[in-house]
């Protein structure tokens, strides 16, 4: 029920503004990852990851030209925005810390630590 609303934005007469607000949100993504791509400098996980964001803006601007009058194209250029984006924001997260610090994505996948909730903890009783 709820799908459909949100599907009928881009497709009903007032879809111009809906796929412009799209089209305008990659834009700004792109330029803010450009200042970002600036920012992280030589790093090279970060730099790509931020390069597969860069990529996965210029998609989502796609996702407001293709409408769902173009389905095929528009579920294609959706779907390459909706894989890029995660991976880059994973690559970025994976960056290794100039300090020697391993890095945040790193530490949270790979660390075990324990239930800070479970009832087997004496701080919990």
């Amino acid at each position: 029920m709820g799908h459909e609303r949100f599907k009928r934005n881009g497709v009903k007469e007032e879809s111009w503004l809906f796929n412009s607000a799209v089209m305008i949100g990659g834009v700004l993504n792109f330029l803010f990852l450009a200042g970002l791509r600036v920012y992280v400098g030589e790093a090279r996980l970060a730099g790509a990851g931020v390069a597969l964001m860069m990529l996965s803006s210029v998609f989502l601007a796609l996702v407001g030209i293709f409408t769902l009058d173009y389905f095929v194209m528009h579920a294609v250029v959706a779907l390459v925005h909706f894989i890029l984006a995660p991976l880059g924001f994973l690559l970025v997260g994976f960056e290794p810390r100039t300090n020697g610090d391993i890095s945040p994505a790193t530490f949270f996948l790979f660390s075990r630590r324990r239930n800070t909730f479970s009832s087997e903890d004496e701080n919990c009783q």
